[in-house]
């Protein structure tokens, strides 16, 4: 099978892809990794075929112009400088990630590219795979890693709910990106206003975890 992995993101979003790339490689499985330029040495040493998208997240987060945002501590300048970047990387990554997955059997990302990557999936009609490092499917065992953990005798709802919260945080600030994209260069309708997470291409596969070795990598 042929599997576009889809990685955007900082090193450390890149580096558990990798990991999962070689071992579907080993599995008999040809793996392309679609990330950012910057990382091409990176990929490539692991043996996985590389196939850049432009922008880099590093420079971005380390550019003059966000540098002097965050100094000055103007959360609303922040937060739209923030939105104008999502834009510019979700048509970089719909743009190249349309030429990428051409020729592919299955698209597998994480958050860093969830929705975008969906989008190609659909626009393609490739199955589409979730792959993440983190816990990011509603569950009631453990909340949200982006909110703190409940009192254990409210049960297990408020940790479901977290999940379903920390969702919509997360789509609602790439909603309006997500729509550029889809509408640019892709050329499909806006997605649901509570996002894409109840499509029929999410629920027909099974959802993976990478999971670290304790005291090891992966």
């Amino acid at each position: 099978m042929r599997i576009a992995i889809i990685a955007p993101g900082s090193r450390g979003d890149v580096e558990p892809y990798i990991a999962l790339g070689k071992g579907l490689g080993k599995a008999g499985h040809v793996v392309r990794l679609v990330t950012h330029q910057n990382f091409e040495m990176l990929v490539n040493s692991h043996g996985l075929e590389f196939w850049p998208v432009e922008s880099n997240v590093q420079d971005i987060a380390q550019s003059k112009e966000m540098r002097g945002l965050l100094e000055k501590g103007n959360f609303l300048a922040i937060m739209s400088q923030m939105a104008k970047e999502a834009q510019r990387g979700a048509l970089a990554l719909a743009e190249g990630g349309s030429a990428a997955c051409r020729g592919m059997d299955l698209v597998l990302a994480g958050i860093g590219g969830l929705f975008v990557d969906l989008s190609l999936a659909e626009k393609l009609g490739l199955p589409f795979l979730q792959a993440y490092y983190i816990p990011f499917t509603p569950t009631q065992a453990y909340p949200s890693f982006l909110l703190p953990k409940q009192p254990s005798w409210l049960g297990g709802s408020l940790n479901r709910l977290s999940h379903h919260v920390t969702r919509q945080i997360m789509w609602q600030g790439f909603r309006s990106a997500d729509r550029l994209a889809r509408q640019k260069v892709l050329g499909l309708p806006a997605a649901p206003f509570l996002g894409p997470y109840n499509t029929d291409r999410v629920h027909h596969y099974p959802i993976s975890l990478v999971i670290s070795h304790f005291g090891g990598s992966v």
